[in-house]
């Protein structure tokens, strides 16, 4: 599906992301754990070519479906993402606009990326808020942002990413926004739209719980590398030090750790 080689990025004179590679099959799911810094947010964003304007890719190659996006030009990026690679940002409520009804920009993104008439848009938009398990879709369609919660907002933006049935879905730490009950929600509604549709997952998460239990693969960075790559049965046995010191920073209840 995706196949990223030998991926160097700079920020400035700052190594973000270091000889980095990473191959994901199809309909698998691939968490990426580390602390803040490690690069994470780095890879999704090279993969999308939404890099800040003081970032270089100084070497690497990195493949969707044997095609090379390092190649392609705005035209090809515009019909590509969306349709076939979406992401969903940490907090949504935070990307969106909040001077407009949620109804004009999802109208506005389903247009940006397909024929669709404004009425089309407007059924589709309905559809895909009910498939998130969202009440009162009217309403919510013509509130903004400020008055909804972080968790609806939050469905709001996987509602979008999945609109076009994106085959590699980006998600930037897609739960840590939200409280224990919400996230679980959300947790449940992206393996639902994963077995729906068959989309390949990449996803960043702090939570080595989500992670474990969402993905068929983790991978754990540090400063811009790899340190550790293995199935999510083997994480808790893992012999890396690092990924070692990630587990036993989970916090523990009477000597219990519940993750």
């Amino acid at each position: 599906m995706i196949d990223i080689k030998n991926l160097t990025v700079n920020y400035e004179k700052k190594t973000a992301l270091k000889n980095f590679s990473l191959s994901i099959k199809e309909n698998e799911i691939v968490a990426i754990v580390g602390e803040s810094g490690s690069g994470k947010t780095t890879v999704l964003r090279t993969i999308l070519n939404i890099l800040p304007q003081n970032s270089q890719i100084i070497s690497g190659k990195i493949y969707f479906q044997n095609k090379s996006l390092l190649d392609l030009n705005l035209n090809d990026w515009q019909n590509l993402r969306g349709n076939e690679i979406a992401i969903i940002f940490q907090d949504t409520g935070n990307m969106l606009n909040p001077v407009r009804t949620i109804g004009s920009q999802f109208i506005e993104y389903i247009k940006a990326h397909s024929k669709l008439s404004k009425k089309e848009a407007l059924n589709l938009s309905k559809q895909m808020l009910k498939k998130m398990n969202l009440q009162n879709v009217e309403n919510i369609l013509k509130s903004y942002p400020f008055e909804l919660s972080g968790g609806q907002c939050q469905r709001i933006g996987i509602a979008m990413a999945m609109t076009f049935k994106p085959k590699l879905l980006l998600a930037d730490e897609p739960t840590s926004a939200l409280d224990a009950n919400t996230q679980a929600q959300i947790v449940q509604e992206l393996l639902k739209l994963h077995d729906e549709y068959k989309t390949t997952i990449l996803m960043i998460t702090h939570n080595l719980a989500v992670a474990n239990y969402m993905a068929d693969r983790i991978l754990i960075m540090k400063d811009g590398e790899i340190i550790d790559f293995v199935d999510k049965n083997k994480l808790f046995n893992s012999k890396n030090e690092y990924t070692k010191e990630l587990i036993n920073s989970i916090p523990n209840l009477k000597g219990k750790r519940y993750v």
